[in-house]
């Protein structure tokens, strides 16, 4: 009797995991695979009614989900199981490439936590140098190219496969630019990869441009001064304010002369600020 019992719960107990299996794992798994079977189908037809839409030689077609549910080549919506969450349409896809034999399909399709084994992963690409960089406004910008590019089934790629767009960066003006790389495998599959440049316009860069590198600017003569120039109130210090970068002249105010008073606050004042010092007709970078 004792043996009998336990029979039973033991069959009970295998009748409950068993439904559990069957709820969980095989009734979702089995659906989703019909759904790729029914897109397969849906791309069939798609194609017999644009034959212009095959590929030839080597290339690779590849119809959405999205545009086969849109053109009602699918009638009915898929979802991710257990939820009313409807499977990825923009990211699952037939393709179609030819062979000796004929048009062959390969269905992916992405359910949630359920996806296809086909092959649908981009190359890696990795560059040379940082994905970020910043350059001066004006300077050229250098391409500093890709490092290698490795995919999941083709392996060790040729870095010369990758297409480089740099037609956007525009060192004349500041501003954020991006560069796209772009590599597909022989299943067609894309990675895009994005090195932000930033051309930006530094104090130094610009005054060292526009002093032949030399980080010294000449002393003008009273003479050049017009009404630009503000003096300050101690009346021994003025500013020309011509220049966009914002260069300190020193000098005095007309018909008075330049003497060691002045050369001394000039000095002191220009050290203090990290700017430039001047003496009469002379100027000094202060360190």
């Amino acid at each position: 009797m004792k043996n009998k019992l336990r029979l039973i719960r033991l069959t009970i107990t295998v009748v409950i995991v068993g439904l559990f299996v069957w709820f969980l794992v095989l009734s979702p798994y089995i659906t989703f695979k019909q759904n790729e079977s029914e897109m397969v189908k849906a791309a069939k037809r798609y194609y017999e009614i644009n034959l212009d839409k095959l590929p030839t030689g080597t290339r690779i077609s590849t119809v959405t989900l999205q545009t086969l549910s849109r053109e009602s080549y699918i009638d009915k919506d898929f979802y991710v199981p257990f939820s009313k969450e409807p499977c990825s349409i923009t990211e699952s896809w037939v393709k179609v490439k030819h062979t000796d034999s004929g048009y062959k399909y390969y269905a992916y399709l992405e359910c949630g936590v359920l996806k296809s084994t086909t092959d649908h992963k981009g190359p890696t690409i990795t560059l040379n140098g940082k994905d970020e960089i910043t350059i001066n406004k004006d300077e050229k910008y250098e391409e500093l190219g890709v490092k290698k590019v490795v995919d999941n089934t083709d392996g060790k790629m040729d870095v010369k496969d990758v297409t480089i767009d740099s037609s956007k960066v525009d060192t004349s003006k500041v501003g954020t630019y991006k560069v796209t790389y772009t590599a597909l495998d022989s299943f067609k599959n894309k990675t895009e990869k994005v090195r932000t440049v930033k051309v930006v316009q530094e104090l130094e860069h610009t005054i060292k441009k526009d002093t032949n590198n030399t980080g010294k600017v000449p002393l003008l003569p009273l003479s050049s001064y017009s009404d630009s120039i503000i003096f300050d109130e101690d009346n021994r210090r003025m500013w020309h304010n011509g220049k966009q970068y914002g260069n300190t002249y020193w000098g005095t105010k007309h018909g008075e002369t330049f003497n060691d008073l002045d050369k001394n606050y000039a000095y002191d004042y220009a050290h203090a600020e990290g700017s430039y010092s001047y003496a009469a007709g002379e100027s000094s970078h202060v360190e």
